[in-house]
């Protein structure tokens, strides 16, 4: 019975290797395979975790209504302005209620056209930037600028988690509302 659990575990173990190179290599080399799994693959695996995922993002976002902006103009409005980094294709847009002056910090083009076309469907949202960049290095956004920092699953894909964390802190205002 030991020999069939470790054959089997062998089997498995080896069937992941060989369809990690399958899989990893075209990912790293080809930007049209990067491009079908971000509009294939990555919204099939988040469809099939959508209830778990959704209560995570609307318990968070939530929080943006109980906030008042630094910015008078903003505050006069009831809006807040809000960075978010790694907005994929804008899966928290559904969950924002109020209004809100929204910056974008995303490294990847494959999420483009589903984060516009989300985008779109809430018009609550006004975006004032797109920066293409990473979390760890935002030097479009300025100091002391924005209300909210919003991110959603990043830091366990950025490579550097203290220089984005120190870099969050740098661009909000008073408060230092990290979310």
């Amino acid at each position: 019975m030991d020999r069939l659990v470790n054959l089997s575990a062998y089997c498995l173990l080896y069937g992941f290797l060989t369809f990690g190179l399958l899989f990893l290599v075209p990912l790293k080399l080809s930007r049209k395979f990067r491009q079908a799994c971000a509009h294939l693959v990555f919204p099939a695996l988040l469809h099939l975790s959508r209830d778990q995922l959704d209560g995570i993002r609307r318990r968070v976002v939530s929080q943006l209504n109980d906030l008042q902006s630094h910015d008078d103009e903003l505050k006069e409005e009831g809006a807040i302005r809000v960075l978010e980094i790694g907005a994929g294709y804008g899966a928290n847009f559904e969950h924002i209620t109020r209004k809100v002056r929204y910056t974008n910090v995303e490294p990847s083009r494959e999420f483009d056209e589903d984060f516009l076309s989300n985008l779109g469907k809430n018009p609550k949202v006004k975006l004032e930037r797109w920066i293409r960049g990473w979390a760890e290095d935002m030097p479009d956004v300025p100091d002391n600028s924005v209300d909210v920092v919003l991110v959603t699953y990043l830091l366990c894909t950025v490579t550097d988690v203290q220089r984005t964390l120190a870099e969050c802190k740098r661009v909000l205002t008073g408060c230092l509302d990290f979310r």
